[in-house]
């Protein structure tokens, strides 16, 4: 029942909890940024709030600003909003992710050398690197973020694609490449309505999208590059008989798991809620 909780149900709540708790409140998306924030912040002096979206998440910071509550701070995904010039409300009370979500802004740091030293084969690794010129990072990026420009080609040009619970094409078994053509086509196939074109068409607009954004990590997401990362320990670069189980999910929960409190004051996140404090003294987050 929780997607039905309304933002002003959730705004009601942290006035009410105002008058027994003194310290601030840290509104996230969902149980997930529930669990990481809540070991990241400290708990004496911050409740953490689920809010059940990202769009709740800004609603609820809207409500509370427009209410003169003191002692709110939304978190959200940056989910692609500088590529879409999504016109998010703007608030001191507002944060974004470095990257475009949590998992990807821990994949950047060096937890995913951390995890690769765990479940990697260090000679497949370098192998691999060697051949394709390229740290395995930005060969993991280059194959993740195929699916992140599909996704903003249809929320831009309205092409109603179905993400949720895809299937992921890879090239072959032993490789962690998208088959791009297979994963057009497999997006078409389970996307009822969708105005997506024809195969040639989509393949030259995201060459397109791709040449016009050089950051290509601004293309993935976490969950596509844990997928990605998942195939590849498995089936290309892994250590043999690791115990990690098949699947992106199983990926996001290590990472998620090795992601340390010093990793976390490495970010531009970490800097703005810092910047929050100063600025709301006593109120403290961290």
């Amino acid at each position: 029942m929780r997607e039905f909780i309304s933002p002003s149900s959730v705004a009601a709540t942290i006035r009410m909890l105002r008058s027994t708790f003194k310290g601030s409140f840290l509104l996230v998306e969902g149980d997930v940024d529930a669990r990481l924030y809540g070991r990241l912040v400290n708990p004496k002096t911050c409740h953490v709030q689920i809010c059940n979206s990202r769009s709740n998440v800004i609603c609820v910071v809207k409500i509370l600003d427009r209410g003169g509550f003191v002692g709110h701070l939304g978190i959200v995904d940056r989910d692609f909003s500088p590529l879409l010039k999504q016109n998010d409300y703007t608030s001191e009370n507002l944060l974004q992710t470095d990257e475009n979500d949590i998992e990807l802004t821990i994949l950047c740091s060096d937890t995913l050398e951390r995890f690769l030293s765990e479940y990697g084969n260090a000679d497949k690794i370098i192998a691999i690197e060697s051949a394709r010129k390229v740290p395995l990072r930005e060969a993991l990026v280059r194959s993740a973020s195929l699916i992140g420009s599909l996704l903003l080609l249809s929320r831009s040009k309205n092409w109603n694609l179905n993400f949720a619970g895809m299937t992921f094409r890879f090239t072959e078994r032993e490789d962690f490449e998208i088959d791009i053509d297979r994963q057009i086509e497999h997006l078409r196939g389970r996307s009822q309505g969708t105005l997506m074109p024809g195969l040639e068409e989509v393949k030259i607009e995201i060459e397109s999208v791709r040449q016009g954004e050089a950051r290509l990590l601004g293309h993935a997401r976490g969950c596509d590059l844990c997928e990605v990362l998942s195939k590849g320990i498995h089936d290309v670069f892994g250590r043999s008989h690791h115990n990690l189980a098949r699947g992106g999910l199983a990926v996001e929960e290590v990472v998620r798991a090795a992601y340390s409190k010093e990793n976390f004051a490495q970010t531009r996140l970490y800097a703005g809620i810092r910047q929050w404090e100063a600025k709301r003294a006593p109120l403290t987050v961290l």
